[in-house]
């Protein structure tokens, strides 16, 4: 980072998620009214997007393409993803 670099919670999503929070819990602690509404504000001022889950899937698609070639047909690049990405799935026999 450069010296002149200034650090502000409003850069930061996190952060500002936060502080939105605290500022909306102090104005509806006591208040029943808003009960639906504080609970579903929660959930979308705390819940960080993110987009590890499907950058694992593409990572998990390379090994396939790269092991395996780019001439597979369809049906088998999906029984592939199925194998890598939920491999440890159990089977009720």
């Amino acid at each position: 980072m450069n010296d002149d670099h200034v650090l502000d919670w409003k850069d930061d999503p996190g952060e500002r998620a936060s502080i939105v929070w605290e500022w909306w819990k102090l104005r509806m602690i006591d208040n029943d009214d808003f009960k639906y509404f504080r609970h579903a504000l929660r959930l979308v001022v705390l819940t960080q997007i993110s987009s590890c889950s499907i950058e694992r899937v593409f990572s998990q698609l390379k090994l396939v393409r790269d092991a395996c070639g780019d001439n597979m047909l369809e049906d088998m690049v999906k029984i592939r993803m199925f194998c890598r990405c939920n491999g440890d799935l159990k089977t009720n026999n």
